[in-house]
């Protein structure tokens, strides 16, 4: 190894422990910008921001996220890119319940399709859980658009922040769980009052506001003091010494006390005591809870007194009401008994039997007891009493009654009987009803007003993806939707349906085996009845209106996209026939005997430039398509072309260099998209340059994969070996925030100096070669472009593989006439010198239709009719088409600037000798005529 290899292999170490060093304090600057500002959040929110904000700094991501457990599992709740939380489908949880870092994302099993569309574009994921369970059981994320993009250390560093991050949310829980422990009680309604059993006299130490409230007393007024001074009942009262018993004992109870307030009312207070033990079992603290029961003991003697008013309300039902005691003796019975069923000689009076009664209503209506049940001629009341829904009867008049039966606790039994014509009736109708609703196409349902259902027919049970009506009834419907379209109806929709009392809306519903449906619902609240909904699947119609609204914009975009290659066939068209003017014309100058030998340079290099600008225009017609001149080409004669092209455009302040390197570095690709990568690299490095003064160094080497960075575009195969050219500049650098998006159509750092599409062309053109590009930038020390290409060898091309030019062998055109036909003057001209000089006479037309009357006018008296394709008027196809019919004998050579969108019948291979694409290749053009003269000479 030689002296200067040993020392760039030592600078390339010390690059590389600069490195190594630079990453780990900026890993370390952020664990102390993380251990600052995290600890320090307010709330679990401004924690899981404050975790992104410093992992931003730690690892090399292009974006962060937070999963939150939630109801539905792990969704994305924060991100520190726009848009990157917005979508609420849960994620695979087994993805997110332990520390990962995964290479290759699309690799990773099925996880990546479950994944939300905006993290399906990432390759590289680091996952690192935030907090191992319950609420805010939470997971980071650190995504990368490459594979294999986070390192060991950006794992522990994640780690160390999210381990920081879930100490900080349970601290902020347990802070969250005393505030609320200490609001409800300083809220409750309940007076609350706490004692100090280890002090004498086991003075409270605590007292809420609802206690001020209830006693009248202030805290100051009570704390200190035992709570027994509220009391107004005797000492000896049986309900006080039961609670000093429970006092005494160390217990809990439930107490109802005479109490009086600081103004002397009274009241009833309903006292629960319990006790607070320590952990060896010592009662430290007795806590009391107080709520007002004088409404409940007033409502209880109410009660009493409403006993004595239902006994009187009894008899003026409709209901018969009939109560026995244990031998069946009636006790009470009020007049409905005697209307439904009456029996003149006993008369259900107090006293008698039921038996005696009820065998008088049977003797009473003799002749029509057949509509009476067998049974209930001489009814069993026990076997009455043990049939839970009681028996209906028909009695002669026509009107149905429900029978039911009630063993009492002292061996009696009470008789109800309800007149159930009117029911029996409307229940009839119900039915027919429900027939025609539960038959409706349509799903129909009934919610009360928490939008639980309790009726549905058989297609709404079908429409939410249910087998059984039963598994509906108390549940709300709105929980079988989407989240969002769930939370959307409740904050939107519902509010509007209790304003107005109709609403409609559109939800969408996720089935078991995942396919979207569209479910259109009417809904109308009907008083005494609920919420009636009406819902429709409107799936199809949706999917139809969706396939439409596709199909308009396919349309719009196909004529964009045939405006646009209108537009580039009008603009290669023009541009072609200037590059023919300025290639023939530099062909004419290369090859005057009087042109000195600086000139022919100039001359050729145009001429290369204007060949190579031609297959740039041809690449504008036929975009999407392989590229036509890709093959085997050494990188040191594009490298030394490119200089070539450049030292005439580099400013001179501007130092440009090239270093091809000791070994060729053979490729397959276009050679005009290597050139036109370095020009573009170049010229960008150019304008990088302070003032435009500056270094600018073009080198070549050849070096295994392994060898190579982390590209920014492309891939990099470590067992392969690359080409690499490379463009480093002294000039201002990017900013790491601009690096992202240098390769975006139309974004530029250069202000309105740029275009934006140059490094974007560059993209695709080493992407289509299969190459990678690395970016090493500083700002305000200059940039390193590095453009890697895989090689196909490391020898030299051979001459016969080599794209070396030929030199043509002379063509002489002596005697030969030629019909020239072009609208386009400068063309005609240089290709009528160019004839001319071979010998050859010229006739130059700009219109086709005098070419036609000359052809018309003498057939013989040309050799060929060399035309131009696109013409007003009469193109080159119709032209040629009428020469045939006037001098079948004629040959005709096309030339056109639109060659590969040519598709005119007329001009086909077997009518004309010859298309030509322009810019025209001359030496083509001659040996085409050449062909044409051998042909009749022989």
């Amino acid at each position: 190894m030689t002296h200067e290899e040993q020392l760039r292999e030592a600078l390339l170490e010390v690059q590389l422990l600069r490195r190594r060093e630079a990453k780990a304090l900026r890993e370390t600057r952020a664990l102390l910008h993380g251990l600052e500002l995290i600890p320090a959040a307010g709330d679990v929110d401004s924690a899981y921001r404050r975790l992104l904000e410093t992992a931003r700094n730690a690892t090399s991501a292009d974006a962060l996220c937070i999963a939150s457990r939630g109801e539905h599992g792990f969704t994305l709740s924060h991100g520190d890119t726009p848009g990157l939380a917005d979508e609420a489908p849960a994620l695979p949880a087994p993805l997110l319940e332990k520390a990962r870092n995964i290479v290759d994302l699309h690799a990773a099993g099925g996880w990546a399709e479950k994944l939300p569309c905006r993290l399906r574009g990432f390759r590289s994921l680091l996952v690192v859980p935030i907090g191992a369970s319950g609420a805010n059981a939470a997971a980071v994320l650190a995504l990368h658009r490459d594979r294999a993009r986070f390192s060991a250390d950006e794992m522990a560093a994640l780690r160390r922040l999210a381990a920081l991050t879930a100490q900080t949310v349970e601290a902020l829980d347990l802070n969250e769980q005393n505030r609320l422990l200490a609001a409800v009680i300083s809220g409750s309604s309940s007076g609350f009052a706490i004692s100090d059993c280890t002090r004498a006299g086991e003075p409270l130490i605590y007292v809420n506001p609802a206690f001020e409230k209830l006693s009248g007393y202030r805290a100051s007024e009570v704390l200190g003091r035992n709570c027994r001074f509220l009391s107004a009942e005797p000492e000896d009262a049986p309900e006080r010494r039961k609670l000093r018993r429970a006092v005494a004992d160390g217990k809990g109870g439930r107490f109802l006390l005479r109490n009086r307030r600081k103004d002397g009312s009274l009241f009833w207070n309903a006292l629960t005591l319990f006790p607070v033990k320590d952990a060896q079992g010592r009662v430290r603290n007795l806590v009391a809870t107080q709520v007002d029961a004088t409404e409940k003991v007033d409502a209880q003697d109410e009660r009493d007194r409403t006993r004595k008013r239902m006994s009187e309300a009894l008899a003026n039902t409709q209901d018969a009401f009939l109560l026995l005691d244990d031998r069946k003796h009636i006790l009470f019975a009020n007049p409905a008994v005697r209307n439904l069923f009456p029996a003149p000689s006993a008369d259900w009076r107090i006293g008698t039997t039921f038996d005696d009664s009820w065998a008088a209503f049977i003797t009473g209506y003799a002749p029509h007891t057949s509509t009476l049940p067998e049974a209930m001629r001489t009814p069993d009341l026990d076997t009455l009493a043990r049939a839970e829904s009681g028996t209906e009867l028909r009695l002669p008049d026509g009107r149905s009654v429900l029978v039911r039966a009630r063993s009492a606790s002292d061996g009696g039994l009470v008789l109800l009987a309800t007149n159930i014509t009117p029911m029996k009736t409307a229940e009839r109708m119900l039915r027919q009803r429900a027939a025609a609703i539960d038959a409706a196409q349509d799903g129909i349902a009934i919610a009360d007003d928490a939008d639980r259902l309790f009726y549905v027919n058989p297609n709404f049970v079908s429409m939410l993806g249910e087998s059984d009506e039963t598994l509906l009834f108390g549940r709300r419907w709105p929980q079988f939707y989407l989240p969002e379209e769930r939370d959307a109806y409740l904050r939107d929709i519902r509010p509007a349906l209790l304003n107005r009392g109709t609403a409609k809306t559109l939800l969408q519903l996720r089935t078991p085996g995942g396919e979207l449906r569209h479910h259109e619902y009417s809904l109308s609240v009907v008083q005494r009845v609920g919420t009636v909904i009406v819902a429709r699947d409107v799936t199809d119609r949706i999917h139809y209106e969706e396939r439409q609204a596709e199909l308009q914009v396919q349309l719009e975009l196909s004529r964009r996209q045939e405006t646009i290659s209108q537009l580039a066939a009008g603009v290669a068209h023009d541009f072609n026939n200037l590059l023919s003017a300025i290639n023939i014309s530099a062909d004419l100058i290369a090859t005057d005997g009087d042109t000195t030998p600086p000139l022919r340079d100039y001359a050729r290099r145009i001429g290369t430039a204007g060949n190579r600008a031609a297959r740039l225009v041809n690449r504008l017609l036929d975009l999407g398509a392989s590229p036509r001149d890709a093959g085997e080409i050494d990188l040191r004669d594009a490298l030394r072309e490119a200089k070539d092209l450049l030292n005439s455009s580099i400013g001179a302040s501007a130092r440009l260099t090239l270093d091809c390197g000791p070994r060729p570095a053979v490729i397959r690709a276009s050679a005009t998209d290597v050139v036109q990568i370095v020009l573009n690299l170049v010229l960008n490095a150019q304008d990088a340059l302070p003032e435009g003064a500056g270094a600018i160094a073009l080198s070549l080497s050849c070096v295994p994969g392994s060898d190579l960075a982390m590209p920014l575009l492309g891939t990099i195969t470590p067992t392969a070996h690359y080409g690499t050219i490379t463009v480093a500049d002294t000039g201002v650098g990017i900013s790491r925030a601009q690096i992202p998006r240098i390769f975006d159509a139309y974004y530029s750092t250069k202000g309105d100096r740029g275009t934006g599409m140059g490094l974007a062309m560059v993209a695709s053109m080493v992407e289509t070669a299969g190459g990678a590009l690395l970016l090493d930038s500083t700002p305000g020390a200059g940039s390193v472009f590095t453009v890697c290409y895989p090689l196909t060898r490391t020898e030299a091309l051979s001459p016969s593989s080599a794209a070396a030019l030929e030199t043509p062998s002379p063509v002489d055109l002596t005697g030969t006439t030629v019909l020239l036909v072009d609208d386009e003057p400068a063309v005609a001209e240089v290709i009528g010198s160019y004839l001319e000089r071979h010998g050859a006479e010229v006739s130059v037309c700009a219109a086709p239709e005098i070419a036609l009357e000359s052809i018309t006018e003498d057939p013989h008296a040309w050799t060929v009719m060399v035309t131009d394709y696109d013409m007003p008027g009469m193109n080159g196809g119709a032209l040629a088409e009428s020469a045939r019919q006037v001098a079948p004998h004629l040959p005709v050579i096309v030339v056109t600037a639109l060659a590969r969108r040519l598709s005119d019948p007329r001009v086909s291979r077997d009518k004309v000798h010859a298309v030509i694409a322009k810019p025209v290749n001359m030496r083509q053009l001659l040996k085409a005529i050449s062909e044409l003269i051998t042909i009749k000479q022989d």
